[in-house]
């Protein structure tokens, strides 16, 4: 009997030692881990894709939104939410509806409005680790609120804004805005020249009859803040204030413009003034306005 139980014992410890084929029981168990890693890889580059795609359609839907905001649209169901759905949509996103953030704060927006897309995505060959995934983009527009302009023209055809040959506007200041679409809805011609804030238009600002890339301007153009093609039109900033009743009882005395002096060889006029006509015929022109006025035209 204590041969019997010494010769088990003998038998167990040689099949403890025997290590024949356990490599392959190794590898079958790594190889799981492996396959489902690499899986993963595949997988996530797949997610990451899909990410990127879904990121231009979130800053199309923001965008969108943003300009339906400046279009004094802010309707959440009538407005915002058909502008980004459509504007995703055309950009591939197949997700849930967006949810808009108006307005927007965060440590760098301070004034704006976002949109964030999110879709569900099933897991085929990573399945061995997550049942599902969830893709998010997030995209902020900023609306900027122009400063008032000195010069705003409010037709929405033909040549808004126009300086004659070798003439010099001065008014780093003011911005000139001009709500024409045409290609010379601000135009300069030869030898004439523009310091200002910025120029604003929904066409494009022509040099002798060529439009302008506003990224890299001629020297003609000296502005404080790239120029801005094909922006939205600005509202009339008397609407509100031209009733019946204003313009019959209440329209204070109209006051022309006329020469305050000169200064650097231009002439200067100040604001809250109005120009018979719609030219300027001066060489050299400086507006020292900060508010809003309205001047019919320059030519």
């Amino acid at each position: 009997m204590h041969r019997l139980a010494q010769s088990l014992l003998t038998a167990i410890a040689r099949l403890l030692q025997d290590s024949r084929g356990s490599s392959a029981t190794i590898v079958v168990i790594a190889l799981r881990c492996l396959i489902g890693f690499a899986a993963l890889g595949a997988e996530t580059g797949a997610w990451f894709t899909l990410k990127l795609r879904h990121q231009s359609a979130a800053d199309a839907a923001a965008i969108s939104v943003a300009y339906q905001v400046i279009a004094e649209k802010i309707s959440p169901v009538t407005d915002l939410m058909p502008a980004a759905s459509e504007a995703a949509l055309r950009n591939g996103y197949t997700g849930t509806a967006p949810v808009i953030s108006y307005p927007f704060f965060d440590a760098t927006v301070s004034n704006g409005i976002a949109v964030t897309l999110q879709q569900t995505q099933e897991t085929l060959l990573a399945a061995m680790f997550l049942s599902s995934v969830t893709v998010v983009n997030k995209a902020a527009a900023v609306i900027e609120v122009l400063d008032n302009p000195c010069i705003l023209a409010m037709g929405t055809a033909g040549t808004g804004v126009e300086l004659a040959a070798s003439t010099t506007l001065l008014m780093p200041n003011c911005s000139i805005v001009a709500n024409s679409i045409s290609r010379t809805a601000i135009e300069l011609d030869g030898s004439s020249s523009i310091t200002a804030a910025t120029l604003v238009t929904g066409g494009e600002i022509s040099l002798e009859g060529n439009p302008i890339d506003p990224a890299a301007p001629p020297s003609e153009l000296t502005l404080t803040s790239y120029a801005m093609i094909g922006a939205p039109s600005v509202a009339d900033p008397y609407a509100s204030t031209l009733t019946h009743s204003y313009l019959t009882a209440g329209m204070p005395a109209l006051i022309r413009c006329t020469p305050r002096g000169s200064g650097g060889g231009a002439v200067i006029y100040s604001s809250n003034c109005f120009i018979r006509g719609a030219s300027l015929k001066q060489g050299s022109i400086t507006l020292t306005g900060i508010r809003r006025s309205l001047v019919s035209g320059l030519s």
